[in-house]
């Protein structure tokens, strides 16, 4: 019998077809493929059954595996048939994390993590419709994890009315899409917007930022709950300069009320800090950093931060005058080079951080490795030590002071052609004998490729936090 069953949805698009919510297509890349990398996070063998549902709810093919203690089984691609579009069911005897991987013509490409369990109600911070001058776009998609079919019904803030969309019928497991470009809704040429998603059953949902005009993916989740302080464990700024890497913090106001948020932003160099300042709007969201830190702030932002300065680090949360629950979705790029991922909560916080996909010069084209930003979100001084699966690197942090993050980097230290997992352990001292047991650390990872002219070669995915 199996003792816990972990929800996937998988974006696997290789032949795309119309979706159930859009009347025409329009996604940025004509063909999708996806990935998955499951890890074991017991120290017993798992006996996993990954199941593949299309879009009738239909269970179209099984696989089965047995991963060791702490193991981990990569697809590169799941083994359906051409063209299928659907979702995933992951059961296993053991705890388990997974990341799929979404590519979109070998162009643009995203990650993210697999889901435990739903909710009824799922915020999205950051939704588009020709966005920018990069033409930016969104498209969401919905899982239904209850048992009975699902009502789901998605509110976007840039309209009228308290719904604007809505779909019936979800079949247990099914996977249904909502495309921001095509929605009758937005009578503006351009839209910048979030919202949120309700339904009569649980459901999980990520979220896809595309564009044609860079060749760009980014995958992020949605969130089923806030914080009243979420951490962002990476972010970059004017680096190295005005046109280099920049992070933008799409943060979401999920309470009843408005509230004047600050963000804290923390060089990890020397550990020299900067704050920015506005109000975002019950049920809307407000974008942090961004051009914000590379131009100027607009109207009623207000930041203590010197424009065009050199930020590599973290931010949180510092100010939240209202108390009201917050979410946000944290983009970087540069150029071509983009990806996303879901801040996180201290409350979330374990001493143990575990990654289920880890490279080291992977591939002869584009030479992927990965790298993670660590933060430390106790109240104290944590010291933090990490291992690789089949591998002898083992990185130590040193002194990690309360809010403060540290980086490592696998390129070149692990071996040529790795691809693995890895995790970290906070310890009370710098013997690394004693587990932290009150310690609560959370991080992201990147992973990156050098080849040239292959388009987005970034990924970014959240750490899984367990306890030791």
């Amino acid at each position: 019998m199996k003792a816990g069953r972990f929800v996937l949805i998988v974006l696997f698009l290789l032949s795309l077809v119309s979706f159930n919510t859009s009347s025409s297509k329009a996604e940025a890349f004509t063909a999708y493929v996806s990935g998955i990398t499951m890890q074991n996070l017991s120290g017993s063998s798992a006996e996993v059954t990954v199941s593949y549902y299309d879009q009738t709810g239909s269970s179209v093919t099984n696989t089965t595996d047995t991963i060791d203690p702490y193991g981990v089984k990569d697809y590169a691609t799941v083994p359906t048939n051409t063209g299928f579009k659907g979702s995933v069911v992951i059961s296993s005897d053991q705890q388990i994390g997974a990341v799929s991987t979404l590519r979109g013509d070998n162009k643009g490409r995203g990650a993210y993590v697999g889901y435990s369990s739903g909710s009824t109600s799922i915020s999205l911070p950051i939704l588009m419709k020709n966005w920018g001058s990069s033409s930016w776009n969104t498209w969401v998609s919905v899982q239904n994890v209850g048992n009975e079919d699902a009502t789901i019904t998605m509110d976007y803030a840039a309209c009228t009315g308290t719904s604007d969309k809505s779909v019936t019928g979800v079949k247990p497991y099914t996977m249904v899409t909502f495309n921001q470009a095509t929605e009758s809704c937005f009578t503006n040429a351009k839209v910048l917007t979030s919202g949120v998603i309700t339904s009569t059953q649980p459901i999980v949902a990520v979220v896809v930022q595309e564009s044609s005009i860079v060749n760009s993916m980014l995958v992020s989740p949605g969130f089923s709950s806030g914080d009243t302080a979420p951490v962002m464990p990476l972010m970059n700024s004017n680096n190295p300069d005005t046109t280099g890497w920049r992070t933008a913090i799409n943060v979401f106001n999920n309470g009843s009320s408005d509230t004047d948020v600050t963000m804290t932003y923390i060089n990890a160099s020397d550990g020299s800090t900067c704050t920015e300042t506005q109000t975002v709007p019950s049920k809307s969201a407000k974008t942090f950093a961004g051009n914000n830190l590379i131009v100027g702030p607009p109207a009623g932002v207000t930041t203590s931060c010197t424009i065009g300065a050199r930020i590599v680090g973290s931010a949180y949360i510092s100010g939240n005058s209202a108390n009201q629950p917050l979410m946000a979705t944290v983009n970087q790029d540069r150029g071509s080079l983009a990806s996303a991922y879901g801040a996180l909560y201290p409350s979330s916080g374990t001493p143990k951080v575990v990654f289920p996909q880890i490279q080291d010069r992977n591939g002869a084209a584009s030479q992927w490795a990965s790298s993670f930003m660590l933060m430390n979100v106790s109240d104290h001084t944590v010291y933090v030590k990490c291992t690789f699966a089949n591998s002898t690197y083992a990185p130590e942090s040193g002194p990690i002071d309360s809010y403060k993050a540290w980086e490592n980097l696998q390129r070149g230290n692990i071996s040529a052609g790795y691809v693995g997992s890895g995790q970290c352990t906070a310890y009370t001292d710098s013997s690394y004998n004693t587990v932290d047991s009150s310690a609560k650390i959370v991080a992201v990872v990147n992973i990156r490729g050098t080849g040239t002219g292959l388009y987005d070669l970034m990924m970014s995915y959240e750490g899984l936090n367990v306890t030791p």
